[in-house]
């Protein structure tokens, strides 16, 4: 507990900003879904990229699974319920917004409680896990980690594509880290930690001992130099273009550590068995693919506790960015290998994967009534794997077999249109009456054969191949819609209105007359180029007599703007409301359209992820509960104690008349109430609390 108020008189007053009534969301997974397989976790947006690693999520004493999805950057949590896992995306909420790269869960202090290594721009952040209470939280320890090199200090540098080990190499009680070179690849450096050999306290102490760790090169696809061989001599020269990965498990039970090693340009998982000794590893061959791992690219091995499983099972999953070969098959690039008499076997291609809704990537979908039977279905595209081995834009259906106030949706074995006859790719949907008939028309972009445009297609419910109507829109000179940008057209007092998303992040507002593009505003609601905000989606619905606009972008967040042609009120975050208000996070690649069934006034939001899935936002209460704060009693005798509380987690600060901060900033949890002590002269004093939704002071009197 701080002993805070023991400082001293008068304080400045400051501002109050808080977000009033906004909108808020929760997720929903109560849609009932029918197929041919169990899809126990139908609504959990698809994988593409995990990295996966342990960490208890609800304080069971149960190891649940937390992972980054790196090919769309998002964090997704499962939690070990009775007898499966479950998707718990708000678990996920509390955890950093500047995961990046990769992220590895390790306990670096031996307190129980597991921290944070990401890579940052300058190298690696470490988070010590700060929670207590049942609270989840974190704090910023390291940024960048520093290593002592040639007795110097140093960043201790790996790059974003790589993924390191970070573990107890030697045995001493403290995290040891191996990378490969940042700057030319092949070999790898061991960083040592002494922190349990200078101070008996494990820490963040590190220092490099070795620039070849284990004796070994690594060259290219299926190429390693051994015993001082080097490159040169090996059949191939190393050149170190894309990631790598490496994982360090006794596979094969002598009590030494081999090596699991991937490339981000190779397609199997490299097994390296150690000869050395405890002290010192030592790698003379290479097998591979390990266990036939072995994916398009970039296959990567994770140690991971699965919940009644005696021993540790590996799980190797695609680390890839993006796929622009259009190889990989993304509906199973999660494997399992689980210990069966004494040896690993493969038991799952697509473990989690296989119970979600997975289509592959870049998922897109709409609600409207495909059939004519009155009730509205689902229509998703995506990029799915194909015959030819390529992954191309396809549909997909789910027919609505419930009703319009409790949908329930079956799988249809057959699309409703083949577009994999089109040969195109990265499809995406939206429902708008295009030609003006009153009635919803299916709209459908997909990028160019040259991957340089997008090209537009129309098509009434129920249609087929055959029936797809190009749109032809033509733009002022040097004008148009590339692959990379996003739109999405409504009407409004009978005119077609097109905003575009460019992929740098602003919104245009263009007129469409007679297929004639007209530029309205360049800067449409103020919103311009900003690249912390780059590649924006869009929907826009009419909603309380004008329209609304909503927009999420590569930070995963999403952002509320009411009123676009009269008044415009912003709200830059959708709040979770599931347990806490928390501005949701999604990741970036997201594709958003409204869907309104008759239980709500407001739309349900349907995301499409990159990673291929599907998720529901649901409205939560028209106006989101207000921001409450509260420190009592107010005047307070010097000498007793304060009660502080928020419904909201914060940051307080404690500052005097002149302005200045009388102690460090602490925070409190939402609905927790909190005394402390009060230690200050007579006088005005400012409480401050900090948080997502805004500042809110209070004056305090001491007498």
């Amino acid at each position: 507990m701080p002993n805070f108020l023991q400082y001293l008189p008068f304080l400045l007053f400051f501002s109050t900003s808080v977000s009033i009534g906004q909108p808020s969301y929760q997720f929903d997974f109560s849609f009932p879904l029918k197929s041919s397989v169990q899809k126990s976790l139908a609504w959990a947006g698809g994988l593409n990229s995990p990295q996966i690693n342990n960490f208890d999520l609800d304080g069971d004493g149960i190891d649940d699974l937390i992972l980054y999805d790196r090919d769309n950057n998002q964090l997704k949590t499962f939690i070990w319920r009775e007898d499966h896992y479950e998707f718990s995306p708000e678990s996920a909420l509390p955890f950093p917004t500047d995961i990046s790269g990769w992220l590895l869960i390790r306990d670096f202090n031996q307190d129980g409680r597991p921290d944070i290594f990401t890579k940052q721009l300058f190298g690696i952040s470490v988070y010590e896990n700060t929670s207590s209470g049942g609270n989840l939280s974190f704090e910023l320890v390291a940024d960048p980690l520093i290593s002592l090199s040639s007795g110097i200090f140093q960043n201790l540098q790996c790059s974003s594509t790589d993924i390191p080990v970070i573990q107890d190499i030697d045995a001493d009680g403290d995290l040891d880290i191996l990378v490969y070179n940042f700057a030319v690849g092949g070999f790898v450096r061991q960083h040592e930690n002494f922190s349990m050999d200078r101070t008996g306290v494990a820490g963040l102490d590190f220092e490099l001992v070795s620039k070849n760790w284990g004796t070994f090169e690594e060259c290219d696809c299926q190429h390693y130099a051994f015993n001082g061989e080097g490159c040169g001599q090996a059949p191939l020269k190393i050149e170190h273009v894309g990631g790598k990965s490496l994982t360090l498990v006794d596979l094969n039970n002598d009590g030494l550590l081999d090596l699991l090693a991937g490339h981000e340009q190779c397609p199997e998982l490299y097994f390296l068995p150690n000869t050395g000794t405890p002290e010192q590893a030592l790698f003379e061959s290479f097998e591979a693919p390990f266990k036939g791992i072995n994916f398009p690219f970039y296959p990567t091995a994770y140690q991971v506790k699965l919940y009644g499983s005696e021993k540790p099972s590996i799980i190797a999953s695609s680390n890839i960015l993006d796929d622009e070969t259009l190889d990989i098959d993304f509906q199973n690039t999660v494997w399992l290998l689980e210990t069966s008499n004494g040896d690993l076997e493969l038991t799952s291609t697509n473990f989690l994967q296989g119970e979600m809704l997975d289509f592959g990537s870049h998922a897109s979908a709409v609600a409207m009534d495909w059939d004519q039977d009155g009730l509205k279905d689902l229509i998703v595209a995506a990029q799915h794997p194909s015959q030819n081995a390529k992954s191309a834009a396809q549909l997909f259906w789910l027919k609505n077999t419930g009703s319009n106030t409790a949908p329930q949706f079956e799988m249809q074995s057959n699309p409703p249109i083949d577009l994999s006859m089109l040969n195109r790719t990265f499809p995406q949907l939206q429902v708008f009456d295009y030609d003006g008939n009153g009635q919803e028309d299916l709209l459908i972009n997909v990028h160019s054969e040259d991957q340089r445009r997008k090209e537009l297609y129309w098509v009434k419910s129920g249609g087929s191949l055959s029936d797809l109507n190009p749109i032809s829109i033509e733009f002022p000179t040097n004008q148009h819609i590339r692959a990379s940008d996003n739109f999405y057209f409504y009407r409004k007092e009978g005119k077609v209105n097109l905003v575009i998303a460019r992929t740098e992040g602003r919104l245009e507002l263009w007129e469409v007359n007679q297929n004639q593009a007209i530029l309205i505003n360049k800067s449409f609601l103020g919103i311009e180029d900003d690249f912390t905000k780059a590649k924006p989606d869009i929907c826009i619905f009419n909603y309380e007599d004008d329209f609304t606009l909503i927009k999420t972008d590569l930070s995963g967040n999403i952002s509320w703007i009411q009123n676009i042609h009269q008044e415009p009120q912003f709200y830059p975050h959708l709040w979770s409301t599931n347990e806490t208000s928390t501005a949701f996070r999604l990741g970036e690649g997201n594709h958003l359209n409204p869907v309104f069934w008759e239980t709500h006034a407001m739309p349900y939001l349907l995301l499409g992820q990159k990673s291929g899935g599907l998720l529901w936002l649901k409205p939560g209460t028209e106006n989101q509960q207000a921001w409450e704060v509260n420190c009592y009693p107010n005047p307070v005798n010097k000498g007793s104690e304060i009660t502080i509380y928020s419904n909201q987690n914060a940051e307080v600060h404690l500052y005097n008349m002149a302005g200045q901060a009388l102690i460090p900033a602490f925070k409190i949890f939402a609905f927790q109430e909190e005394n402390y002590p009060i230690k200050l002269q007579e006088g005005l004093y400012l409480l401050s609390f900090k948080s997502e939704r805004g500042i809110i002071t209070k004056k305090i009197v001491v007498d």
